[in-house]
């Protein structure tokens, strides 16, 4: 980093080290496509590092970025270079907000999708990169010298702002900065486009209610062999020998509860004189 009147820049070598980088990971997300899109770094009050037309953002070379004025004028080499339509809109921006130190233009599907259908992104917090974007809004590209003074103006309160038909640019303090709002964008705009095609509703749970048991009703209990069975109090049983011995058995009997105390010491009781103890 360099001071220059009391304000921090990059360096020539690390302006251009970050538009390498950025543009490659634009390349892998797919937020360009080809040489489309461009990458901006401010170093000083009156100079601006920027891609050429025909770069291709994944593969950059040092070639294939120009130093400029805030006019635009070249400020190095004889041989003139095709440089971006949407360069102007960079310079604006910068003239127009001296603390902003990087801009990005490129072309995120979800995000460029949005400003076709001219719907903005609103301001969302379910993240905290979405949180600082805050909203972007939508302006028109036809005339771009018209897009320039509207995004520059934005750009004083904003991070980002959405073409009608020229996909997005966003800004930042550092190359860095500028592509996460970028990706913040394509983000709302993937998880808006989910949203519209599965509406997410919340389904109340149906309670059954649970269906109250007879109090007759008998569970079969595994028999053993010399063991007085137990009865359950308040259940009614028939016993084995009531039924074998009469035809008609006697109606059910119901067995008083008895304390849990006394009813094993009958089985104790029984069991021993069972086996003769």
């Amino acid at each position: 980093m360099i001071k220059i009147q009391g304000m921090r820049y990059m360096s020539d070598f690390e302006a251009k080290k970050a538009m390498t980088e950025v543009g490659k990971k634009m390349a892998d997300k797919g937020y360009v496509i080809a040489s489309d899109g461009s990458l901006s770094v401010r170093i000083g009050p009156n100079t601006v590092w920027i891609t050429t037309g025909d770069a291709p953002k994944g593969s950059m070379t040092q070639d294939m970025m120009e130093k400029v004025d805030l006019d635009g004028k070249p400020m190095i080499g004889t041989r003139p270079k095709e440089l971006p339509e949407e360069m102007r809109i960079h310079l604006k921006i910068y003239r127009e907000n001296p603390d902003i130190r990087a801009v990005i233009h490129g072309y995120p599907p979800a995000a460029t999708a949005m400003g076709i259908e001219g719907k903005e992104i609103e301001q969302a917090g379910f993240t905290k990169t979405l949180r600082k974007l805050g909203r972007v809004p939508v302006i028109p590209y036809g005339d771009v010298d018209g897009a320039a003074q509207t995004a520059a103006r934005f750009a004083g309160t904003g991070k980002g702002v959405l073409f009608q038909n020229n996909g997005c640019m966003a800004w930042g303090e550092n190359p860095l900065e500028a592509y996460f709002m970028l990706e913040a964008m394509e983000y709302y705009g993937t998880v808006m486009k989910v949203m519209e095609s599965k509406p997410i509703t919340v389904q109340p749970i149906a309670v059954q209610p649970i269906a109250a048991q007879p109090v007759t009703e008998s569970v079969a209990m595994p028999k053993l062999e010399g063991v007085t069975e137990l009865v359950r109090p308040g259940y009614s049983q028939v016993q084995t020998s009531d039924v074998i011995h009469n035809t008609k058995p006697e109606p059910p009997r119901f067995v008083t509860e008895k304390p849990k105390a006394d009813v094993m010491a009958e089985v104790v009781r029984r069991t021993m004189q069972n086996y003769h103890l």
